[in-house]
């Protein structure tokens, strides 16, 4: 499920919707019954690894307390010469944009169709890696997170966390425990979160984040997400923003390109703020159209 280039759809069949596949939430509306969204793409890829790089000429050098671990014990807390990290910037992988992290994920997309990257990866050493190893999965989450979303505080993001990964959501308490299989062989499991796909680990903690990021920066309308799938996504994101609020989750799937479970995962999400829509199609056409609508100038003035 990762974007694909605009080019290849442009001889596609429009975007065609199947009306038995349409599920819909109840619509939040504004005063005077007009409804207002900022729209957000949902597009999950594995970019390649870049290289730190200088940002418009200019080295990136501010620095930011981190603040506690909240999940940390007073022992495990970082020392005071430790406490402070490059600020992080994000760009776009088609070389524009410079933008925080809380923008990075309001925003979704850049501006010039690119996805967003770290600017530099924050390093750690061997023994870095070897004391992740002695934290649970929430303090662990916290203090990799702070290094790459350093305009949330440490309390913010400690709360989404526990938000995201509380023990109702997930069947097992290690929330994604590595399991033996002999002396030089470990498995790492990401299927006992709420839809047994491995992207309920990125899906349950992004609503928080979205959330947190639209008040960082004023943002006063309803987020929107629009999610192109061919399984596992759209329900791991409609459990994800399932009665958020202010946030809806819209997901479009091909009616034959999801097997009857997956269909069944997302036709029956509950929550007041999501909907379903199955597109005669394959996934591309689906994906192809979610891109269509966002490049639509007659569709963002509507919204």
């Amino acid at each position: 499920e990762q974007p694909t280039r605009a080019a290849e759809h442009a001889s596609r069949r429009p975007f065609d919707i199947s009306r038995e596949g349409v599920k819909g939430g109840k619509e939040s509306k504004r005063a005077g019954g007009e409804r207002r969204l900022r729209l957000f793409s949902l597009l999950l890829v594995a970019p390649a690894a870049l290289s730190p790089i200088i940002i418009g000429g200019k080295t990136i050098n501010r620095k930011q307390k981190l603040g506690k671990n909240p999940f940390l014990p007073s022992t495990q807390q970082a020392r005071p010469a430790d406490r402070s990290v490059i600020s992080m910037s994000f760009i776009s992988t088609r070389g524009g944009a410079c933008v925080t992290a809380s923008q990075a994920i309001l925003r979704g997309l850049a501006p010039d169709g690119g996805l967003y990257v770290p600017a530099v990866f924050p390093q750690m050493t061997l023994a870095d890696i070897a004391a992740l190893t002695k934290l649970d999965y929430r303090a662990r989450a916290l203090t990799i997170l702070r290094g790459y979303l350093d305009d949330f505080n440490a309390q913010e993001l400690a709360d989404a966390i526990a938000s995201a990964y509380e023990a109702a959501k997930f069947d097992d308490a290690a929330i994604a425990p590595t399991k033996k299989l002999d002396s030089n062989t470990h498995v790492l499991e990401l299927f006992h979160g709420p839809t047994l796909a491995f992207k309920d680990m990125a899906l349950q903690l992004l609503p928080h984040l979205t959330t947190l990021s639209a008040k960082k920066n004023g943002e006063n309308r309803e987020v929107a997400i629009l999610v192109a799938t061919s399984g596992d996504t759209g329900k791991a994101a409609l459990e994800g923003f399932k009665d958020v609020p202010g946030t809806s989750c819209t997901v479009f799937y091909p009616t034959d390109g999801v097997s009857d479970v997956q269909k069944l995962q997302m036709t029956t999400t509950g929550g007041e703020n999501t909907h379903v829509i199955a597109l005669n199609g394959n996934f591309d056409d689906a994906q192809s159209g979610v891109k269509a609508l966002f490049s639509s100038a007659d569709f963002h003035q509507q919204v």
